[in-house]
């Protein structure tokens, strides 16, 4: 059994868009939260766009609401395991979002996303909202 859902930078972007289903869908959910990988590219995308400091604050306040899972000592381990399994399998994911997954699979958590290549990670739990 999953023990909570940690969203993908697509869905954490669709939260600060205001996306209705899944603001929705993020408020009646236990156990929601975001991983440190999800959080950086979240704000390097605020950064990079030189966003309004407005929006940069919103973004920082969503990330302040939300528990952070941090890479741990077997993170690398789940990382560099299911890296093999893909490229084994001739499949390439970006490495943030395999980071996310072996956050994901080290300590039972959905993840929530919009991109298919999730699907791909041996064990891993997905969601579409």
């Amino acid at each position: 059994m999953t023990k909570g859902y940690t969203l993908d930078t697509n869905i954490l972007s669709a939260l600060i868009r205001e996306e209705k289903g899944v603001t929705e869908k993020a408020e009646q959910t236990q156990g929601v939260n975001v991983t440190a990988i999800a959080a950086g590219e979240l704000l390097f995308g605020a950064y990079k766009k030189k966003a309004s400091p407005a929006l940069l604050k919103k973004v920082q306040n969503l990330l302040r609401r939300l528990p952070v899972y941090n890479l741990t000592l077997w993170s690398p381990d789940i990382w560099g395991e299911q890296k093999a399994i893909l490229q084994s399998r001739g499949i390439t994911i970006p490495d943030n979002d395999l980071w996310i997954a072996a956050i994901a699979l080290e300590h039972n958590l959905t993840v929530v996303t919009r991109d298919a290549h999730f699907n791909h990670i041996e064990g891993l739990t997905v969601e579409r909202w």
